[in-house]
């Protein structure tokens, strides 16, 4: 059984340059010798096929001869957020919610579409050189952003996927995005769920906050478009990433665990 956040559209995140989904499985496809699945069954069905074998998103480490797991991360759902306990943030204890929107609003245009199809390039290129590579040297997969939106699947689901850019109304550079599922996965959880694909932003003192701009920006779009309470799937992450989801929005955490990654031996 897939984790909650698996979907095709979370998966489309994931994606580097030429790599393709198998669509049954959502499993995807690396290259010729090399496959990511995100379940036992799928990574079973492709011995024999692929060599070498990844898993992704596992939440239990199997416990199997031929499978090992060698990472672990931390997936967050938060929420649930509606038009009453996220429109409107009172209190002292949501103080640094209402003086970042308040700030960046002055200074900031939402868009759903790209004014340019450079902007996302020029957004991920400043990010990596300001906080990517140091965060996350040889780990970095700010490619995965690019090839989004310029992959045949982006075409294929964009009327799906809610995509905002984040303008500079002086100077109308692109300095953020973010893109969240439209398709929610309502079967499992007494709330619907919406999986939190990607978002960059550059880091700069005169967007302070920007990050927790975009985020509650995008969460803000999503619950008066859905008009019902929605729960938000962030994916994995860990260290300062996870820190930042779990301090910025402790008050909305509605459940976290782990998930393993790993691969099968070779045969």
């Amino acid at each position: 059984m897939k984790d909650l956040y698996i979907n095709k559209h979370s998966v489309m995140g994931m994606l580097s340059k030429n790599q393709t989904i198998i669509e049954d499985s959502l499993s995807i496809r690396r290259n010729k010798n090399k496959i990511l699945c995100f379940d036992e069954e799928s990574a079973r069905s492709y011995i024999g096929i692929y060599k070498d074998i990844n898993l992704g998103y596992f939440t239990k480490k199997i416990k199997s001869e031929d499978m090992s797991f060698y990472g672990k991360s931390t997936a967050v759902i938060t929420g649930p957020f509606s038009k009453n306990n996220f429109l409107e943030f009172k209190g002292r204890e949501y103080e640094e919610y209402r003086e970042t929107i308040n700030s960046l609003d002055k200074k900031l245009l939402i868009s759903e579409k790209m004014i340019s199809p450079l902007d996302v390039i020029g957004v991920v290129d400043e990010w990596n050189e300001l906080a990517g590579k140091r965060k996350y040297g040889w780990q970095l997969h700010s490619g995965y952003d690019k090839n989004f939106f310029h992959s045949q699947y982006f075409e294929q689901e964009k009327e799906n996927l809610q995509t905002l850019f984040f303008y500079d109304k002086e100077t109308m550079k692109c300095v953020g995005y973010s893109v969240i599922s439209k398709n929610a996965d309502d079967k499992n959880l007494d709330h619907p769920l919406f999986s939190y694909l990607i978002r960059k932003y550059i880091p700069s003192k005169e967007y302070k906050n920007l990050c927790l701009y975009i985020d509650l920006k995008t969460i803000q779009r999503l619950v008066t478009d859905q008009d019902k309470e929605c729960l938000v799937h962030w994916g994995a992450s860990s260290g300062g990433v996870l820190n930042y989801k779990l301090g910025k929005f402790k008050n909305f955490i509605y459940k976290s665990y782990d998930v393993w990654f790993g691969k099968i031996k070779a045969q």
